[in-house]
């Protein structure tokens, strides 16, 4: 199974999209024709672009360029702003194509990371996301037109002042083929988090030794295969204690958890409060 491609029905005539996430949960592998400007608001975001595992810290940004495969890991009491737009939203770039430079080439010779990004092009981007998300909120009379003159802004800003390097192309086939491994367990831990997984279980079903696996897994996500199942478990669980009127035990069991007591001390450790203190914070919040 390779990386999905998402589709989002952006209007045709105005292929501009604006979110927030709060980082809580697994977004697979998948790509799509619009860039994407990731901004952190809020704690660290765990994201994997093409072969590289990153971690992003609050006030730091990343440009997905179009086609780029990237997945996010869950990040729980993290926030991010998602900006994504089609390259057709710039009506007019012939001063581009004077240039000999094809849009999808700039953004591809670009520093993604913000790390190496000077502190003045950084406030300059946090303003100019600041704006689009105020404009896409709030609709007044011309925000297309105020959208529109903001994404020219970043266009400029790129061109202008972002770092540039070197055309770094993932080396397929043997990167393309490590993500493909990597959406496979991804999917095997999706449908099969509820019962008992093992690292045997998985490292026969993706055709490597256990040891091999270990590293392997380490190295795309940052994390044990055991601690990053737990991990998705508990988001599972979250998800029962928000939408479900169920027992804590019977929560436990549908999200893979034989043990209740293991559950509650992994839920603490992850959350902050056990899985009752939870339950009663979201009952509080949705009133």
């Amino acid at each position: 199974m390779g990386a999905t491609l998402e589709i989002r029905r952006l209007d045709r005539n105005f292929p501009f999209c604006l979110f927030s996430n709060d980082g809580a949960t697994l977004v697979s592998h998948h790509w799509h024709k619009e860039v994407e400007i990731i901004y952190v608001q809020k704690g660290i975001l765990k994201i994997g672009v093409n072969d590289e595992l990153l971690h992003l810290e609050e006030g730091e940004f990343y440009i997905i360029n179009s086609g780029d495969i990237h997945y996010f890991l869950s990040s729980p009491n993290s926030m991010r702003l998602v900006v994504q737009f089609d390259f057709t939203i710039f009506e007019d770039v012939q001063f581009l194509k004077k240039h000999n430079l094809e849009l999808i080439e700039l953004f591809n010779c670009i520093q993604k990371s913000s790390v190496l990004w000077n502190e003045e092009v950084k406030q300059k981007m946090i303003i100019y996301l600041n704006e689009l998300e105020s404009e896409f909120i709030t609709k007044n009379e011309g925000y297309e037109l105020a959208i529109r003159a903001r994404l020219y802004d970043i266009l400029l800003l790129i061109y202008r002042e972002l770092p540039h390097t070197e055309n770094n192309k993932l080396n397929y086939p043997n990167k393309k083929a490590s993500l493909l491994k990597l959406e496979k367990i991804f999917h095997y831990i999706e449908e099969n988090y509820m019962n008992d997984i093992t690292l045997n279980d998985i490292a026969n079903y993706i055709g490597f030794t256990n040891t091999y696996f270990a590293k392997f897994f380490k190295k795309y996500t940052g994390s044990t295969f055991c601690h990053f199942v737990n991990q998705y478990r508990i988001t599972k669980a979250q998800w029962y204690l928000f939408n479900e009127d169920l027992p804590i035990t019977e929560i436990a069991y549908n999200v893979g958890f034989m043990n209740v007591k293991t559950f509650n001390r992994l839920f603490k450790n992850e959350v902050g409060l056990s899985p009752t203190q939870y339950k009663k914070k979201t009952i509080f919040e949705k009133f």
